[in-house]
């Protein structure tokens, strides 16, 4: 297959936003407070847990050989929908009477499909990129570098998501739609 080098460059340049936006979170500091502002108990809040394991374990490798069967490039557009979707059912609740334990596993549930879709197929994607640019000995320090970035941008999304939910628990979600709408728009294109 032939591989058009401005599209590679796209994907190494790609990775750098789909590495951290997606593994940073402003609803992580107050997500118990979160689900406890909609009146879930702590078991209800630990089997919501329990089914982002359940779904992540369940799917993990069939994910990673559908990377390798389809592409990529359409896994992780896959992934960031379903994360996307999980956005958008977490803050579902905000705006309507539902049963929001019952809203909660489902997001929960297609969040760990979501993760288990990108788990790989993304570094993969990288990787392959900069195989065909030539230049695949540059991975580990770029690797690297997204690790340590990602680690101290984690410390202050952690400082950020707990001011946002001081003022609303409601904002930090509502953040995350918006992270993963723009990381769903930039690999869609």
């Amino acid at each position: 297959m032939r591989y058009k080098k401005k599209d590679l460059e796209k994907n190494v340049k790609l990775y750098y936003t789909y590495f951290i936006v997606n593994r940073i979170s402003f609803l992580v500091p107050i997500l118990i407070l979160f689900w406890q502002s909609f009146l879930l108990s702590f078991t209800q809040i630990a089997i919501i847990s329990i089914t982002f394991a359940i779904a992540v374990l369940l799917f993990e490798i069939p994910t990673g050989a559908l990377a390798d069967t389809i592409g990529r490039k359409k896994v992780i557009v896959a992934s960031s929908l379903l994360l996307l979707f999980y956005s958008i059912l977490m803050a579902l609740p905000i705006f309507i009477t539902v049963n929001a334990f019952y809203i909660f596993i489902v997001a929960y549930f297609i969040a760990g499909l979501g993760v288990a879709l990108g788990s790989g197929a993304d570094s993969a994607l990288f990787y392959d990129s900069l195989k065909h640019l030539k230049r695949e000995k540059e991975f580990s320090t770029h690797f690297s570098k997204f690790a340590s970035k990602t680690h101290f941008i984690r410390a202050i999304v952690v400082i950020i998501g707990g001011l946002l939910g001081y003022i609303s628990l409601n904002l930090p979600i509502l953040i995350q739609l918006i992270q993963f709408y723009y990381i769903f728009i930039q690999f869609y294109q």
